[in-house]
């Protein structure tokens, strides 16, 4: 069973990217938040299209794009699921 924590604030964690797709730490993110946005502030472009939309595991966001964004930061904005 899977319990959402709804009466959180939406959370805006910075991320470091990652070389290929995989799991990237994500302090805050519990499974079920809503990924409103992704953007990388190392080259100042919308990166939501290179992470997953919802949330899949405590603690992280999957990075889907296979490219190399190990050198990059990222700024998440997440809402929790209800909110």
């Amino acid at each position: 069973m899977t319990i959402y924590q709804t009466n959180r604030p939406p959370s805006h964690p910075l991320i470091t990217g990652r070389n290929g797709a995989g799991a990237v730490v994500c302090p805050g993110a519990i499974a079920g938040d809503r990924v409103l946005g992704v953007i990388n502030i190392t080259g100042g472009a919308n990166a939501a299209s290179s992470f997953e939309s919802t949330i899949s595991v405590n603690g992280q966001i999957q990075q889907v794009s296979t490219g190399d964004a190990s050198g990059a930061q990222f700024w998440a904005v997440l809402a929790p699921l209800g909110n």
